[in-house]
């Protein structure tokens, strides 16, 4: 070779220097740590009529304490935001959406009525067998036809919350979300 530079079978000669070549071993390499998945909150939308929000407020407060991100148009929304996107922006990257229904609202005409066709398209778009939908009963109302296929909760039972809070561990799981 030139410029000083001498290759022997497991040396190398430079400048007079002898320095030995080391031979790279794939098996004695360590493999990288092991980085933990990122985890991040079940996302619940919470569908409502506004005259509901007070109990719908105590239901996020019973959501939050079970590890979940409920969506609550009151506090998400921010001034000057054109709210219809992103009110559906919300739905569409929920895991559930919670329609919140009450004697009021079922026959209430406006934006309750048009979330919940909102919500019904977008349930459309899930895998078969998917908890996407969750109906649930604030008092005692006649859920729409429209949810008839749907098993809802009724909210305002003793056992209300703790039934909706199994619907929510198992969807969490499904998507394999830690609560």
């Amino acid at each position: 070779m030139s410029n000083g530079i001498r290759e022997l079978k497991d040396k190398v000669i430079v400048g007079g220097v002898v320095l030995r070549k080391r031979r790279f071993d794939v098996a004695a390499v360590p493999p990288p740590p092991m980085v933990p998945l990122p985890t991040r909150k079940l996302r619940v939308f919470l569908s409502h009529a506004s005259e509901d929000k007070p109990k719908v407020r105590e239901i996020k407060q019973a959501l939050l304490s079970h590890n979940v991100e409920p969506w609550l148009d009151a506090d998400e929304l921010k001034p000057g935001v054109p709210w219809d996107d992103e009110i559906r922006e919300a739905m569409e990257n929920s895991d559930i959406v919670l329609l919140c229904f009450s004697s009021t609202s079922v026959n209430k005409r406006g934006y309750v009525q048009r979330e919940l066709r909102i919500a019904l398209d977008l349930a459309e778009e899930q895998p078969l067998d998917t908890i996407f939908l969750i109906p649930a009963r604030l008092d005692e109302c006649k859920v729409s036809t429209k949810l008839g296929h749907l098993q809802w909760v009724n909210l305002f039972e003793e056992d209300g919350l703790e039934e909706l809070g199994k619907l929510l561990e198992k969807r969490a799981e499904n998507l394999a979300l830690t609560r």
